[in-house]
């Protein structure tokens, strides 16, 4: 809290330990106001020459455990529940994970690796997981009992442990935006763009011309990443943010695939990265898709060990663990921390606007508790599905004009609007984007929106003109498309919960006159 360049910094360092109910539906789950303060502590008291983790944590563990033994009694229609809570994973930065949970906080360390017990000299040339050194219940109780971190990564054992739902040996978890999107993808695009350079493909200029003239369309403009800095790549480490890094690696190939030859070896690394990315962001994924997710992470950590010519950092180390966490804890991307890390906004707000420092913690979680008060006494729940704009909302009857041939269902008929865009769900929607329509192992098939319908159930129709899909190109790694130029006869309808996945995109024309469309994530 404060001028991280001024003299104090460091001194109201504050820790927090947030919390989300995982039954709240994805779309909510991930807003601000639906991440819940716990705990807040003085970063400077924690530390085992001052206050431990077990004297600094025991408030939260007892009310924790409170809540899993006695739950809360909620009311409703006269009817009254008993609702019991479990701690299921606990996220975070992996420096901020090892120390409360009582791991090394060195990864110089012989053993720093919290869901495996091998050694340092192993995990810097390992690219497939070991299952004979995973950690479990019993030998993590040995390793405890041993007293000697430098032989077997543990401090001091786990004080979470004590709640009946969790188990550190069990409840395992890596942070996908710290390992991959600000650890991995870092060192890989430096590795990979340095290359490119050298062989003479490109040059950092047209690079860096071409990111900032490529079209990342509305939903992706906020996250544009910045022009790489030559610096960065001669440290071997491109500096930006988790959202930067994520809209750079899904749009590299659609901004430099022209300029690379196919089949570049440095180019296969970058390929093999974006499908690891493809399939960590996924929200809907199956559970064999975590074999192919092991088979990707060996590929890449074995190709940048021949390229870089070096070892594997602590970060590439923890993507063998991806595929079995993916079956233990589900989605990738639902159990990163890269919402938490969001809200630290909020609270360095709330104390900016805050001129004493005296008892800073305290002061903040006052105002967070009247913020809550609040939100009980009005009532104010969950947002709206649904947002529209003030203006520019047409009748139904422009839509019939527009689009005579579009047999529309009977609900939008009658007292019907036509918004120029929308926002459902989170995801914003304009006429000229582009919806999947279906999904098979044959081919995905697209669609351009021409107009959008809501109706009393106020649940979006988007009237859809059907593309060709010619297929994928794996050097773009996007799907090459064909606009169709038949009549309007042709058009199609349906409702955006009918659709595979309701992300939107954009078409792209390249330097060789083709169109592609790059999904967010594999379906």
């Amino acid at each position: 809290m404060g001028n991280p360049l001024g003299s104090h910094s460091g001194v109201h360092k504050i820790g927090c330990v947030y919390y989300t109910v995982p039954a709240i539906p994805p779309e909510y789950l991930s807003s601000l106001e639906n991440i819940f303060i716990a705990y807040l502590f003085h970063s400077e008291d924690r530390g085992i020459q001052k206050v431990n983790n077990h004297i600094m944590f025991n408030a939260l563990i007892k009310e924790l455990i409170d809540l899993h033994e006695n739950g809360i009694s909620v009311t409703v229609n006269l009817n009254t529940y008993q609702i019991y809570f479990a701690l299921g994973l606990m996220l975070g930065d992996n420096l901020g994970l090892n120390s409360i949970l009582g791991f090394t906080e060195s990864y110089s360390a012989n053993h720093y690796c919290r869901i495996c017990r091998s050694h340092k000299s192993e995990l810097q040339k390992m690219i497939f997981e070991s299952n004979e050194s995973l950690r479990n219940p019993a030998n993590y109780q040995v390793d405890v009992s041993l007293a000697n971190y430098s032989e077997t990564g543990i401090k001091e054992c786990c004080i979470f442990n004590q709640i009946p739902s969790y188990h550190v040996a069990v409840n395992s978890i890596c942070d996908f935006m710290h390992d991959v999107v600000e650890g991995v993808a870092r060192y890989d695009m430096a590795l990979i763009i340095k290359k490119l350079i050298d062989s003479k493909y490109i040059t950092l200029e047209v690079l860096n011309t071409r990111i900032e003239l490529f079209n990342y369309g509305t939903n992706e403009k906020r996250n544009t990443p910045p022009k790489i800095n030559l610096n960065n790549l001669i440290n071997g480490n491109v500096i930006m943010s988790a959202s930067e890094m994520l809209c750079l690696l899904k749009y590299f190939a659609l901004i430099i695939g022209d300029l690379v030859p196919r089949d570049t070896e440095v180019w296969r690394l970058y390929i093999l990265l974006r499908k690891i990315v493809d399939l960590c962001c996924a929200r809907q994924i199956q559970p064999e898709c975590s074999v192919l997710l092991n088979s990707l992470v060996a590929e890449h950590n074995s190709l940048y060990l021949i390229i870089s010519k070096s070892h594997l950092k602590p970060k590439y180390h923890f993507m063998t663990h991806y595929g079995q966490l993916l079956l233990k804890n589900g989605p990738i991307i639902l159990t990163s921390s890269i919402r938490f890390e969001a809200k630290h906004k909020v609270l360095k707000a709330y104390a900016n606007s805050i001129a004493c420092r005296i008892n800073l913690g305290h002061t903040l979680s006052y105002k967070l508790q009247l913020q809550m008060t609040s939100r009980f006494l009005t009532c104010r729940g969950l947002k709206p599905d649904l947002k529209l704009p003030n203006k520019s909302c047409s009748d139904i009857n422009s839509i019939y004009t527009v689009f005579p041939f579009v047999n529309l269902p009977v609900e939008l008929k009658y007292n019907s609007l036509s918004p120029s865009w929308l926002k459902y769900k989170g995801l914003f929607y304009k006429t000229g984007m582009v919806v999947v329509l279906k999904v098979n192992l044959e081919m995905y098939l697209f669609g351009e929106i021409c107009g959008m319908i809501i109706g009393k159930s106020r649940i979006p129709y988007f009237i859809i003109k059907p593309m060709c899909t010619l297929g994928f190109d794996t050097h773009f790694y996007a799907f090459e498309i064909e606009k169709n130029s038949s009549s309007s006869s042709e058009l199609t309808g349906c409702y955006i919960t009918n659709l595979p996945d309701p992300t939107p995109t954009i078409t792209r024309v390249l330097a060789n006159g083709k169109i592609y469309v790059a999904l967010k994530y594999a379906l």
